[in-house]
């Protein structure tokens, strides 16, 4: 609005080296942000660790699971709760605040334009609910398929003498198959509803930006926002 009509190369400049102390200052927090939540999990993790062998080395006989394989696996798959403290999940819901900063900011230029904003927060949030339930229990199949194989291959390992001696090497190898046929399709599955939930919100996202311009374009035919305030 200022630059082009007036040939102000001189605020062009400015506004070049003011977008550069930005973003530099954008990249110097998103590496701090990274440094922080990496800290974090690994805090996590120690912490998590030595409170979970204390729990299993306390248990009550009756308590322990009939397998040690099986106790084994579940403890192992505790090593998921560290990956979460620094998953892309926990980082966006950190980010989350920003989103009604940009709600702000953009409805400081023209408020017509937050209403692609809010619809397409509001769709991808429904369909991350939604999408919620089906990972939980993929996830808790998953494991439960897992902690089985893992004990599985713990006691053949450790009692082969016994397995050779009952001739029970065919229906471990079957069992084995089978659970490693359920992790796969399980697997194939949590991917596809993960892969539907990026895919769907870059889709929205979008969509999001041309229903903006779309509107900005009224807006200025109206005379209610001009050209840099639809670029901004």
């Amino acid at each position: 609005d200022r630059v082009v009509p007036n040939s102000a190369f001189s605020t062009l400049g400015m506004l070049t080296i003011g977008m550069v102390i930005l973003l530099s200052a954008d990249l110097t927090l998103k590496l701090l942000r990274s440094w922080f939540v990496d800290l974090a999990a690994s805090r996590t993790d120690i912490r998590l660790s030595s409170r979970l062998l204390d729990h299993v080395l306390s248990l009550q006989l009756q308590h322990r699971p009939g397998s040690s394989g099986a106790l084994a696996a579940n403890v192992q798959s505790f090593e998921s709760v560290r990956s979460f403290v620094s998953s892309l999940t926990l980082t966006a819901l950190a980010d989350l605040p920003f989103l009604f900063l940009f709600i702000v900011i953009v409805m400081m230029i023209s408020w017509p334009l937050v209403i692609p904003l809010l619809v397409g927060s509001a769709l991808l949030l429904l369909y991350s609910l939604l999408s919620q339930n089906n990972m939980r229990n993929l996830a808790r199949q998953r494991m439960e398929s897992g902690a089985e194989r893992n004990a599985l291959l713990l006691e053949g390992i450790g009692n082969p003498e016994t397995v050779k001696s009952f001739n029970l090497q065919g229906g471990l190898q079957t069992r084995w198959e089978n659970l490693t046929l359920v992790l796969s399709q399980n697997a194939a599955r949590m991917r596809l509803l993960s892969t539907s939930v990026s895919q769907g919100a870059a889709w929205i996202q979008q969509l999001s930006g041309v229903s903006i311009i779309i509107i900005g374009v009224y807006l200025i035919s109206t005379g209610d926002l001009s050209q840099g305030g639809l670029i901004a």
